[in-house]
C-alpha cells in the first residue's frame, strides 16, 4: 500500500472517530439539560430571573365570628309586667337611642301609679309633721324619744315615696301629673340605643313580664371580631397584631387589629376567645354571629423566594429549571428539586438549595419534565 493510500484511511479514521465522538457529547448534553429554542422562549413569553429576598408573614390561621362590643348590643325587656298595647318598629328596622319601639298597658301600672300618689301623700304629711316636731324638740318642748318616732316615720314615707318615684320614672312617667292624680293607662319603652332591631317576637295583645325579650337592638358601628384560637398558639398573640378575614361565601378581605388577648380556654369550644376592632367598619357589610375565616399576622421574616410560576411539580416533588449555558441559538436547563416552605403574594419560600444562577421564572407550565 503506497503512502497516498496509507494517508487517505488515517484522515476517513480520523473523521469518523471525530464524528462519533461529537455525536456522543450531543446525547450527552441532551440528555442532561432540557432544551429550549430561541424560538420556543421567546413566542411563550419565556422569562429569567434570580431567588430574591421577599418579606414573608408568620400567621396564625384560626375561625371566629362577627359579635357586638357590650354597649352595642340591648335587649328589650319590660321594666313592669303588662300587655302589649302598640308596636312601633320592625325587623331589620333603624332605629335611633330613646326612639319609642313599644306601649305597654294593664291592671299593674295603673297599680303602681295608685302607690305612688298614696306614697306622696304620706310623705308629705310625715315632712310638714317632721319639721313641726323638729322645731318643738328645738325649743325643748318634746322628748328625744317623741322626736325620734316622728324623725322614724318620715324617714320610712321618704323611702318608700323616692322608690316608687325611681319606678315612674323608668317607666316614663310624669310624677307630678300622678300627684295631681292625672293617671295614665300605659307606659312606652324607648330604645336604650341606636341601631338595628332583630329578634322581635312581640306581638299586641300579648302579656309580657320582665323575663320575656321583646327585642334586640344591636349597633353595626359597634361590630368587632371574636377569634377562637388553640391554646398552643397564643403565645404568639399580642394587642396591635393585624388580623385578616373573610367569610366563607364572599373572598373579599377584611381588616381588624388585635384588642384584646383571652387567658382562659371556652369549654364550648376548647379554645380561647380573643377580640379584634375592625377598621373602616362604615364601609363594611357585616351580620352579627356570622362565621369567619381569619389570619393572625405575628411577625415578619426574610427569606429566599422564587415566583410561585417558577416551580413545577412532579409527582410529590418541586423543581426548578435552573440556566446551564446558552449555546446554539437555545438555552439549556438543569433540573433542580427543591425543598420549598411557605406560599405568599405570588412567591414560594426556597428553603434549600441555594441558588445563584438564572432561573426560568416564566413560561413554564408548558415544559414536561
Amino acid at each position: 500500500m503506497n503512502n497516498i493510500t496509507k494517508i487517505f484511511y488515517c484522515t476517513l479514521a480520523i473523521l469518523l472517530l471525530f464524528s462519533c465522538v461529537k455525536k456522543q457529547e450531543t446525547e450527552t448534553e441532551s440528555d442532561n439539560f432540557i432544551e429550549i429554542s430561541d424560538k420556543q422562549f421567546a413566542g411563550e413569553g419565556m422569562q429569567l430571573g434570580k431567588i430574591e429576598p421577599k418579606l414573608f408573614e408568620t400567621r396564625v390561621a384560626c375561625t371566629g365570628t362577627i359579635v357586638s362590643k357590650p354597649n352595642g348590643m340591648a335587649r328589650i325587656n319590660v321594666p313592669l309586667a303588662g300587655t302589649i298595647k302598640s308596636i312601633r318598629c320592625n325587623d331589620g328596622q333603624i332605629v335611633g337611642k330613646n326612639q319609642i319601639l313599644f306601649e305597654v298597658s294593664g291592671a299593674e301600672v295603673l297599680d303602681i301609679q295608685k302607690d305612688y300618689a298614696e306614697a306622696a301623700v304620706v310623705y308629705k304629711r310625715a315632712k310638714s309633721e317632721y319639721e313641726r316636731q323638729n322645731s318643738l324638740f328645738a325649743e325643748k318642748v318634746i322628748s328625744e324619744k317623741e322626736f325620734i318616732l316622728f324623725e322614724s316615720e318620715y324617714k320610712t314615707s321618704l323611702a318608700k315615696y323616692t322608690n316608687l318615684q325611681l319606678k315612674i320614672n323608668a317607666l316614663g312617667l310624669s310624677g307630678q301629673q300622678i300627684e295631681r292624680g292625672e293617671f295614665s293607662t300605659s307606659y312606652i319603652i324607648k330604645s336604650p340605643i341606636k341601631g338595628n332591631i332583630s329578634n322581635l317576637k312581640a306581638s299586641i295583645g300579648t302579656y309580657v313580664d320582665q323575663q320575656f325579650a321583646l327585642a334586640e337592638v344591636t349597633d353595626p358601628a359597634q361590630f368587632q371580631v371574636q377569634l377562637s384560637i388553640f391554646a398552643s398558639d397564643i403565645a404568639h398573640l399580642k394587642r396591635g397584631q393585624t388580623v385578616r378575614f373573610r367569610f366563607a361565601s364572599n373572598q373579599t378581605e377584611m381588616i381588624a387589629i388585635m384588642s384584646s388577648v383571652g387567658i382562659s380556654v371556652n369549654n364550648d369550644t376548647k379554645s380561647i376567645d380573643c377580640k379584634a376592632d375592625l377598621k373602616n367598619i362604615n364601609s363594611m357589610q357585616l351580620v352579627a354571629n356570622a362565621p369567619i375565616q381569619a389570619e393572625i399576622v405575628t411577625g415578619l421574616d426574610s427569606v429566599q423566594a422564587i415566583p410561585q410560576e417558577a416551580v413545577i411539580s412532579s409527582d410529590t416533588e418541586k423543581y426548578a429549571l435552573v440556566l446551564d449555558k446558552k449555546k446554539n441559538n437555545s438555552y439549556y436547563f438543569t433540573k433542580t428539586q427543591l425543598n420549598i416552605g411557605r406560599q405568599q403574594n405570588g412567591y414560594t419560600e426556597i428553603i434549600s438549595p441555594k441558588l445563584n444562577a438564572s432561573l426560568l421564572v416564566k413560561g413554564v407550565y408548558n415544559i414536561a419534565l
